[in-house]
């Protein structure tokens, strides 16, 4: 669950481990926890939002295969239809902020997203 992710990324962080964290936050959510996280362990937070359009999003989500732990089977149309109108917006946490359009992954310049991480990361 979400909480057992909460609890590995507190440990890290408390640890002084450099990690990387990937979820789909709601940021009313994972935002309070990330900067209480963020404040008991001196850390420092580099945030990356890829962001794709919902047609892009959409495809993704129908082509993956994904454990029966999940339910796919059970979401419907209107389910479909909420989570491609959705956008997912950055958490509220001290930090730089680096946006990525995954759009079109063939387009994406990863080392491009590389060199703006590694701007931010202390020599």
């Amino acid at each position: 669950t979400i909480e057992v992710l909460y609890h590995i990324v507190d440990m890290q962080l408390s640890a002084g481990v450099s990690f990387v964290a990937e979820c789909n936050f709601r940021p009313e959510l994972a935002a309070p926890k990330f900067r209480a996280m963020l404040v008991r362990s001196g850390a420092r937070a580099i945030q990356v939002l890829c962001e794709a359009d919902g047609a892009a999003r959409l495809r993704r989500f129908i082509a993956r295969e994904r454990h029966p732990g999940h339910a796919d089977l059970e979401i419907n149309e209107a389910d479909i239809q909420d989570w491609r109108a959705q956008t997912l917006a950055a958490l509220d946490v001290p930090g730089p902020l680096i946006r990525v359009d995954s759009t079109d992954l063939g387009a994406l310049d990863f080392p491009a997203v590389l060199r703006q991480i590694e701007a931010h990361l202390e020599p």
